[in-house]
């Protein structure tokens, strides 16, 4: 992130995240790594809406059907990772029933994560003399 935001200072821009409403709502994302953005283009769209767009603008085939993956370690991927298929997820955030312990593991992640989405805790001001 840090390479990142030399390049946007230097051309006077900012950093856009990639983060959808998916990654954005479970916390999978890394706090201050690729959650450390100025904007969150896509932050309102499921992962699967996510695909439908990359098709719609011709993002070649190979890129979209492969597995998402944060790429930490071989065989790794998102859904292994977070332990619920996007598919459910998607349904879930669209408020379609979902099986009860997928609904019970989403929510965890949502509470677990909370850290990530809630801006930095600050003391309430004081009275100086």
């Amino acid at each position: 992130m840090l390479t990142l935001y030399a390049f946007a200072q230097a051309r006077h821009s900012l950093v856009l995240g990639t983060d959808n409403w998916d990654e954005s709502y479970t916390g999978y994302f890394t706090k201050y790594g690729d959650g450390a953005v100025d904007l969150l283009p896509i932050v309102e769209l499921t992962k699967g809406e996510v695909i439908q767009a990359a098709r719609l603008y011709g993002v070649p085939a190979d890129i979209v059907n492969r597995p998402p993956t944060a790429g930490l370690f071989p065989g790794q991927t998102d859904e292994g990772e977070m332990g619920v298929r996007y598919a459910d997820l998607d349904a879930y955030l669209l408020g379609k029933a979902v099986p009860k312990d997928i609904k019970a593991r989403i929510e965890q992640l949502h509470r677990i994560s909370a850290h990530k989405r809630d801006p930095i805790p600050r003391p309430r001001p004081f009275v100086r003399d």
